[in-house]
């Protein structure tokens, strides 16, 4: 508290960034619900990754400006939120660490990275070259500080984390959602598949 002025956050893109500061309002005809502005007043620095365009989703930024050029000396610390629905949200923040954070010692933390997909190779470096190279050099550094996977099915579970313990894997009761079992621990993150596959499958 009292230091929110040196934290900067990046939202996706501009407009996700104005409906934090100013909320949006709801579309019943749609469905879509009501935003409330919740940074409204506060006194972090809201900033965005991307400002998408059409030459943008063709992988084409001729109008790019670094997102380090909006940076300022007071920033303390980074978050990027959920990064994830356009490749180029979390190669921005790469691009962050690359050109200012990384030897200006500013830390970024990332919230709902979506970081197994990259790791699990679900974009093919063949047509995402640079996404692969920053899966291999960037996407490893990262710590999980505080991680919760949900696994549905006929063999329901969770892969939790909470910093600085273990990785854990509970099994959840398909006839009473709220009661887990922790049935494995370990220190290094398992995969999913090994997740649903072999420890929630073979659990009794």
């Amino acid at each position: 508290r009292g230091r929110e002025s040196g934290v900067r956050i990046f939202f996706p893109d501009k407009q996700e960034m104005a409906v934090a500061a100013s909320g949006a309002r709801g579309d019943p005809g749609t469905g879509r619900a009501e935003v409330a502005p919740l940074f409204k007043g506060q006194k972090y620095q809201l900033d965005y990754l991307t400002e998408p365009t059409p030459l943008l989703d063709l992988g084409l930024d001729v109008m790019k400006r670094p997102v380090a050029a909006r940076c300022r000396e007071g920033d303390e610390v980074y978050i990027a939120a959920y990064p994830s629905f356009n490749v180029n949200e979390i190669l921005a923040v790469w691009e962050l660490w690359k050109s200012h954070a990384r030897a200006a010692g500013v830390p970024i933390i990332v919230l709902n990275g979506e970081f197994e997909r990259l790791r699990s190779g679900y974009y093919p470096s063949l047509f995402y070259p640079k996404l692969a190279k920053c899966s291999e050099e960037f996407i490893p550094d990262f710590q999980a500080s505080y991680y919760i996977r949900n696994f549905k099915g006929s063999r329901p579970g969770v892969l939790f984390r909470s910093y600085p313990g273990p990785w854990q894997v509970y099994r959840r009761d398909p006839g009473d959602w709220d009661n887990l079992r922790c049935i494995h621990s370990q220190e290094e993150m398992p995969s999913l598949r090994q997740v649903s596959m072999d420890f929630l499958a073979s659990a009794m």
